[in-house]
């Protein structure tokens, strides 16, 4: 498994900024309408004022955010570095990872950009979400992240991993999150 520090594709700006626009149309639209209904000054101005700084911010923000993501896969764990304002750092053990999605929204399709969901035992929803994938490493990321599982839950012996132990709801055949199921 590769160790080292990756970035998100640059692609993930464009779909950034586009997020980032379509939400900044509020307040420019009730600027506008508040200038045609003849609002008061003051409220018209501050609305103003919250368009200007909403474009800004929209503009600005996505930038700001892909300089400070990164992510890297290790042999034991996936560590994710986020965030602009709030710096967030996770790690997620392989041995935690239960399965693996890749989502693509409209815009990411049109650039050829995933994004790689790790679901984790324990977490009510997903652990974390890995955006601005180009297709080619989306996959074999999603890959390595499995077989990461698949090999932790080896090492560790028959109860080592979840997924890795046989049961009641896969009829007893020791079904993987890579879905490879053994003889029951």
């Amino acid at each position: 498994m590769s160790a080292m520090e990756r970035q998100l594709d640059p692609g993930i700006r464009l779909v950034w900024l586009v997020s980032s626009l379509l939400l900044a149309l509020l307040p420019v639209g009730g600027a506008v309408v508040a200038a045609a209904l003849g609002a008061p000054t003051w409220l018209t101005l501050t609305l103003v004022l919250l368009a200007l700084v909403s474009l800004v911010a929209a503009v600005v923000g996505p930038f700001a955010r892909y300089r400070r993501w990164s992510y890297q896969l290790t042999e034991h764990d996936l560590h994710v570095k986020r965030g602009a304002v709030n710096r967030i750092e996770r790690r997620i053990p392989l041995t935690r990872v239960q399965y693996v999605d890749i989502q693509q929204g409209p815009v990411e399709r049109w650039l050829g950009l995933r994004t790689l969901v790790v679901y984790t035992a324990g977490a009510g929803l997903r652990a974390v979400a890995v955006p601005g994938l180009p297709a080619a490493p989306a996959g074999p990321l999603r890959d390595e992240l499995i077989a990461g599982e698949t090999e932790s839950a080896a090492d560790a012996g028959p109860a080592g991993a979840l997924g890795s132990t046989r049961d009641e709801a896969d009829g007893g055949r020791g079904c993987s999150v890579a879905g490879a199921c053994g003889a029951g």
